[in-house]
């Protein structure tokens, strides 16, 4: 399963647009996935640490340079 890391905010704004677009490729290639979102500074971070001491594997941060750098710092090595 692909976890979602959103930022409504962040990406100048666009990334409801891309979530939008994501969440359309992937029910159309029947592809599991779940999306968390970001609302306060450091939230991508404690989620991404959370998915990823649950054995999460498969992330993806969609929103801008703030929400990338939190999800690349809540990366727990198994």
């Amino acid at each position: 399963m692909f976890h979602i890391i959103f930022n409504l905010v962040a990406g100048k704004k666009k990334s409801e647009k891309n979530l939008s677009i994501v969440e359309r490729i992937f029910r159309y290639r029947k592809v599991a996935y779940e999306v968390h979102e970001s609302h306060a500074i450091r939230d991508a971070q404690k989620i991404t640490k959370e998915l990823t001491e649950n054995g999460a594997q498969d992330i993806i941060a969609l929103g801008g340079d703030g929400t990338l750098h939190e999800v690349l710092n809540g990366i727990v090595d198994p």
